[in-house]
């Protein structure tokens, strides 16, 4: 699937979902408000410390965020429920995190991962009118918001920079196509590496290294296994440079975002 191409103040849950604030033709959703597309809120632990005035306080990392859109659905009257229906089927419970796109005064257009966990709209006189009161509730294990950076096609051995021009760290995902049996993967801003020993590839394997995760698969099957030394790694602010080494004649490509809060 591909991403949706946004205006300014338009939203859209899932590459194929339907567009908010798209248009003043029927039907549409007019979003009036929206909560959680601020600065999630800081994880904080503190403790009193005896003897002292004061304690120790921990708050290094965000919690999960929550996004509550408001609005108004418009549609023909007599067909305001069809359509109802119809957004609701864009926020039926999944098992994945789905991208939610939006596009705001200034930035370019991000995304958020999330899952839905409610979408409310009650019956009221508004409906003879052709409209209704809508709330759409999202939830992202992951808080930060994203822009995908360009896929970028390696070379083993040669250093690139990775471009993160947000405010918080980003992870990157390396994917190999083919057959390899030693991989080094290398931050070279912090001298941070992950490296793996591999045999029996096949020509057409497909291996993925997941920063944020922890996490190798071949074909989509965990294979952890193979790390032979783990000192994960991320692209801060500003952006790291970092290199790929790899024994094999497999394809890789190195996949990054630029992240905010």
């Amino acid at each position: 699937m591909v991403a949706p191409t946004l205006n300014i103040h338009e939203y859209q849950f899932g590459d194929s979902g339907v567009k908010l604030n798209s248009s003043a033709s029927l039907p549409f959703v007019d979003i009036q408000n929206i909560k959680g597309l601020d600065m999630p809120t800081i994880e904080v632990r503190d403790t009193d410390v005896d003897g002292v005035h004061g304690g120790e306080v921990y708050a290094k990392f965000f919690s999960t965020r929550t996004i509550v859109l408001e609005g108004m659905a418009y549609a023909p009257v007599g067909t305001t429920d069809t359509y109802i229906n119809n957004l609701i089927s864009n926020f039926l419970p999944i098992s994945y995190d789905e991208s939610f796109y939006f596009r705001l005064a200034g930035p370019s257009q991000m995304y958020c991962l999330a899952k839905p966990v409610g979408f409310n709209c009650d019956i009221d006189l508004l409906r003879n009118t052709g409209s209704a009161k809508i709330q759409i509730q999202l939830k992202c294990a992951d808080p930060r918001k994203y822009i995908n950076n360009a896929n970028q096609a390696v070379t083993s051995g040669t250093t690139y920079t990775a471009a993160n021009a947000g405010n918080i760290n980003s992870y990157p995902t390396f994917q190999l196509t083919g057959i390899w049996t030693a991989l080094t993967l290398l931050n070279v801003t912090t001298g941070q590496s992950v490296v793996l020993a591999n045999t029996g590839m096949a020509a057409g394997n497909v291996t993925v290294i997941d920063m944020q995760k922890r996490i190798v698969t071949i074909n989509g099957i965990r294979r952890s296994g193979l790390i032979t030394a783990a000192d994960w790694w991320s692209i801060d602010p500003g952006g790291n440079q970092y290199r790929v080494t790899r024994t094999g004649a497999a394809t890789i490509t190195a996949i990054t975002a630029q992240a905010w809060a």
